[in-house]
């Protein structure tokens, strides 16, 4: 399955910023200069367009691992911003506070949520090296420099 079928039935927002990082991530990890020399290489039309694919291939998964990473920071970054909201509240004998119809206190569902939710995403990845990198890698280029390896 490749990232446009995941992504098939997502928010178009999150469409969109998959785009983003997913061109982000191609022009950095292989800029042209690269492509250019790699696909020159390469004596036939078949193997320069098998050439193209492979890179194409490490770019797309790439893309997909620095996606989750960055779904996790922001999901996490969420919770610890509702976490200090309630504690800051409760330090002024506030018991909670309402976002829409959303009530936020102590650790309740509402300020756990994106600790939920990331930590869903981190476990669909299963056993998967993508995991290991996502957990392990404190900044985007920590990711690109792994699949720089496969170049």
């Amino acid at each position: 399955m490749n990232n446009y079928e995941i992504l098939s039935g997502a928010p178009r927002f999150i469409t969109n910023r998959f785009n983003s990082v997913n061109k982000y991530v191609w022009e950095t990890l292989i800029p042209e200069q690269t492509r250019k020399e790699l696909i020159g290489k390469k004596d036939s039309k078949k193997d320069r367009k098998e050439e193209f694919a492979r890179l194409r291939g490490i770019s797309n998964e790439a893309s997909t691992v620095v996606f989750v990473f960055l779904l996790n920071k922001l999901f996490n970054d969420g919770s610890k911003a509702a976490k200090h909201a309630v504690d800051t509240f409760k330090d002024l004998d506030v018991d909670g506070f309402y976002i829409g119809s959303n009530f936020f206190s102590g650790r309740n569902e509402k300020v756990m949520q994106g600790e939920i939710i990331a930590k869903k995403l981190i476990d669909s990845l299963g056993e998967s090296p993508a995991k290991k990198l996502v957990i392990e890698s404190n900044y985007i280029y920590q990711i690109m420099d792994e699949y720089k390896k496969f170049i």
